[in-house]
């Protein structure tokens, strides 16, 4: 069924072909004179324009994201944070994280990913056909987000099938391990790191871990 022609209100965001005509669908959304509202998973609302998403990121008090970001709500999982966190927490996780958000970390790994999406495009380069998403949208951030991170790249392919099983897991409502199997991975990174003394050194997470 295409997305195109889908009544706004039963739209279904898991829809197996939810990418079908998805474009045209927003497109309609974005012609609505306010909020539109879709009526699955409790109700919730559509914020397609720029400026109503801009409204909406400003205004935490009417778009809270404390309760939950994910539809339905999550049961498999702890809050992610600071994305599922309302101020004034919000602000102190922020300060913590963008420690090591400079420019200049950030633009020093522009080489590396450069890297990443020839990796990524290598892959599919002879193929007559692709599924872009699934092949390359996917899983660029997750691979950015390792390096970023300093873990090590070989670990991708492994994260990026559990956060399609955690996802799989909120969207179904049936457990099947993905998110605690993806806990577990992130533990054994923490566990893996001295948070002693902060060295010149130190990458993002053990930043983060030393406050």
């Amino acid at each position: 069924m295409s997305s195109a022609g889908t009544d706004i209100g039963d739209y279904d965001i898991h829809a197996r072909d939810i990418r079908r005509d998805a474009e045209c669908f927003w497109a309609r959304l974005r012609d609505e004179p306010g909020l539109a509202r879709g009526q699955r998973y409790g109700g919730y609302w559509f914020v397609a324009k720029y400026k109503d998403m801009k409204e909406a990121l400003l205004k935490h008090g009417i778009f809270a994201s404390g309760a939950g970001i994910t539809l339905p709500e999550a049961h498999n999982r702890s809050r992610h944070i600071p994305a599922e966190v309302d101020p004034p927490l919000h602000k102190g996780y922020r300060a913590v994280m963008q420690r090591t958000l400079t420019a200049e970390k950030v633009n020093a790994l522009q080489p590396a990913v450069e890297s990443i999406v020839r990796e990524l495009f290598n892959g599919f380069r002879r193929l007559d056909q692709v599924e872009f998403f699934s092949a390359f949208a996917r899983p660029l951030p997750v691979y950015v987000m390792l390096e970023f991170l300093g873990l090590p790249r070989e670990d991708g392919a492994v994260i990026d099938a559990l956060v399609v099983e955690l996802h799989t897991e909120v969207a179904t409502g049936k457990i099947t391990g993905g998110a605690k199997r993806l806990t577990d991975y992130a533990g054994s990174v923490v566990d893996g790191r001295d948070r002693t003394s902060l060295g010149p050194d130190d990458d993002y997470v053990d930043k983060v871990l030393k406050g």
